[in-house]
């Protein structure tokens, strides 16, 4: 995905990869795989500072 688009399908996820590279080069593209179950999404609290430091 790029910007919230599909941009290849494919069962090779190699193959996805080339193509993808080939056509955005090094531009951040998500490439997962797709089920029927969403992917567990995870939150992690982190402390913050009440003063942020210099």
């Amino acid at each position: 995905m790029l910007d919230g688009q599909v941009v290849d399908v494919g069962d090779d996820v190699v193959e996805v990869y080339h193509r993808v590279h080939k056509k955005f080069g090094d531009e951040a593209v998500l490439i997962t795989k797709v089920d029927s179950e969403p992917i567990k999404t995870y939150k992690i609290r982190s402390p913050r500072l009440a003063t942020p430091l210099p």
